[in-house]
């Protein structure tokens, strides 16, 4: 994780953030789509603020080892209050604010579930990394001669590649988990679709009755 998010000098933050804002919003969008049924057009202040969250997260990883841990500490916190500015479509300060506090409810639940997908990420990367970078990779460098730069710059392209992408195939689980956990803890909190379901028993109830 800390390598594909490395961002080494001030432009790759631009990049990195662009990149991560528009994959983001994408899979936010469709889980919002599934919980409304309809689809929404593009909210362009929606994505403004998502980048502002994402040039903080790769900011923070400019500065090294110190700003990945905070990444880390709060990455949960983050993920929550971009689904919540999209969902609610609250301004980031409110969003921030109302992840903080559904973050903590339910027995510290949030927290919990950072937890799991911290341990399950880096597992699912030790597990996927150790045979591509040990074993396919050197297996694609003895087919080269070490003096070939054009061969270790290919070789180079795919290390990153590989690297990266796995990053990014655990981040849509991430993401997804952490907009259904706004809906559970927005149901202790609501009940709204509890009471929906009432609703829609009564009405059903008031009709069978007139028949």
């Amino acid at each position: 994780m800390f390598y594909a998010l490395h961002t080494p000098t001030w432009p790759f933050i631009i990049i990195n953030s662009v990149a991560l804002t528009i994959i983001l919003y994408r899979l936010m969008v469709l889980v919002e789509k599934e919980y409304r049924k309809s689809v929404s057009k593009i909210e362009w202040r929606v994505m403004a603020q998502f980048f502002v969250i994402a040039s903080v997260i790769f900011t923070a990883m400019y500065y090294g080892t110190l700003g990945a841990l905070v990444v880390i500490g709060v990455f949960g916190l983050l993920l929550l209050s971009l689904f919540i500015q999209l969902i609610e479509k609250a301004n980031l300060f409110h969003a921030i604010g109302r992840s903080w506090e559904l973050f903590g409810k339910n027995s510290n639940q949030g927290v919990g579930l950072q937890f799991i997908l911290l341990l399950l990420s880096f597992s699912f990367l030790v597990i996927i990394s150790a045979p591509i970078h040990y074993i396919h990779l050197n297996t694609i460098q003895w087919n080269f001669v070490s003096t070939d730069l054009l061969s270790q710059k290919i070789v180079r392209f795919f290390e990153l590649f590989l690297k990266t992408s796995s990053f990014y195939l655990v981040l849509p689980i991430m993401t997804t988990s952490f907009c259904y956990l706004y809906f559970s803890q927005r149901e202790v909190t609501t009940a709204d679709a509890l009471k929906e379901s009432i609703s829609k028993l009564s009405l059903q109830s008031s009709k069978n009755a007139r028949r």
